[in-house]
Order: C-alpha cells, then structure tokens, then sequence
C-alpha cells in the first residue's frame, strides 16, 4: 500500500436515546426540541447517552480519492511510474517487444553455396591487362 498513515473519523455510538417518561409511560425521540415537549407535558426527560471515539479509517472516508494522510513517497512514485508504462501505447509496444526479443530466438544465418558442400572457399589471383606492359618498360 502507498499509504503511510490512514486519517481518523470521530464515529459517535449511541448507548441509549433520549426518552421521556409520563405516568409510567416511556417514549423517545430524536427531535431537537423533545426535552422541551417533556417538559410541557409535565413528563421526566433524560438525555441521550453517547459515546465518541476516533477511529482510523483504511477505506475513503468521503469518496474523494484522498484516502490518505500521508503517502510512503517511493511506493506512490513507483505506483505512478507503472500506470504511466501501461497507459502509455509506445510503452506497451515496447515492453511487448522487449519479451518477443528475450524469448524467439534469433534467426539463422543463409550459408554459401561452398560452405554447404563442404569445400573452402578459395580465392584466385586475377591480372589485370595491361599490367604487365608497364612492367617491362
């Protein structure tokens, strides 16, 4: 993972909810102005209990893309560096190529006609006319 440190998000759990109690009667609510309704109706009101913690998120908390504090920078260049080589065609052809040329092997060279009999190849002297006039002379 190129991500070094994960953000934290306050996630609040509530134990019990707020209720109001009138003649042996209970109900609850989330209303913001339930405790002044209880009161009205001459009931007892007890609050909401809850509890608050800040949990470390390793998912994307807001749907974003910045899922991360802080990035391990060598893992997040070589991340970048890979996609960069797939997305790129000139990099695919390349890479495609660079395995075509380590696993076919090479093509053979075409062998004369002398060297497929057998016989060396022997070169002959050849004179050129006129050379022996100037020899002479």
């Amino acid at each position: 993972k190129t991500c070094r440190r994960f953000p934290r998000e306050d996630v609040t759990t509530t134990i019990w909810a707020a209720n109001c109690t009138v003649n042996d009667v209970t109900w609850t609510s989330g209303d913001d102005d339930f405790s002044d309704v209880c009161d009205s109706l001459g009931g007892m009101y007890n609050a909401a209990v809850e509890f608050t913690e800040s949990v470390r998120v390793t998912t994307c908390t807001n749907d974003n893309g910045n899922c991360c504090e802080k990035y391990n920078k060598t893992q997040k260049s070589n991340r970048t560096t890979a996609i960069l080589i797939l997305k790129t065609p000139y990099c695919i052809g390349f890479c495609v190529a660079l395995i075509l040329h380590l696993l076919l092997p090479e093509d053979r060279e075409e062998a004369d006609d002398d060297a497929t009999l057998g016989e060396p190849a022997k070169a002959e002297p050849t004179m050129i006319k006129g050379q022996d006039d100037d020899d002479e002379a």
